[in-house]
């Protein structure tokens, strides 16, 4: 491995801070979720039929209590998916220089593939603490299945943004392409 250490370390001030903002509100997201986790059995029933009543009168269909509680699994942590996402993107830009290190690209992932594969491990292993700490609150148990619908959330939000990336890459092509002709 052909590494090369950079002695020019000049910082993008901008991406510097807006990583520690956006780390911040990681952080704040996963308190959220931490906090959702600890309230009780009967308190977690009760906001999710406040949620099928808010939705009940909004659209006129019902609704059960447990595909609330699902999909609110799956919104929870695709949302922590796409936050620590831009926050991995945000936090690559910071130097100006690319990297304080360089290596072949044969050696490391290409940009998506490491923020994506980071933020999505981020989104496993906190679902799996988010469902251990059910286990100690009264009322709650931990479940396989709502860790498996964590991930499918984290991942339904990585496809997206492959897909977004995709069409941000071909769209450059095109306009590209308008500009040699």
């Amino acid at each position: 491995m052909d590494i090369e250490v950079n002695q020019k370390r000049h910082v993008n001030w901008l991406f510097l801070f807006m990583s520690i903002f956006l780390w911040l509100v990681v952080l704040a997201w996963m308190w959220l979720i931490f906090s959702l986790s600890a309230e009780s059995g009967q308190d977690s029933l009760s906001r999710s039929d406040s949620i099928i009543e808010l939705v009940g009168k909004r659209f006129s269909f019902n609704i059960s209590s447990e595909a609330v509680r699902k999909t609110m699994h799956l919104l929870e942590f695709g949302m922590l998916t796409a936050l620590s996402y831009v926050a991995f993107a945000s936090s690559a830009r910071i130097a100006r220089n690319k990297s304080f290190i360089e290596m072949s690209s044969t050696d490391i992932k290409a940009g998506f593939e490491m923020n994506a594969s980071f933020s999505l491990w981020i989104t496993v292993l906190y679902a799996v603490f988010d469902e251990y700490h059910q286990i100690f609150v009264f009322g709650r148990n931990g479940s396989i299945i709502d860790v498996l619908i964590d991930i499918a959330g984290g991942l339904a939000v990585i496809v997206i943004i492959r897909i977004i990336h995709a069409l941000a890459n071909v769209i450059k092509k095109i306009r590209l392409s308008q500009k040699e002709a």
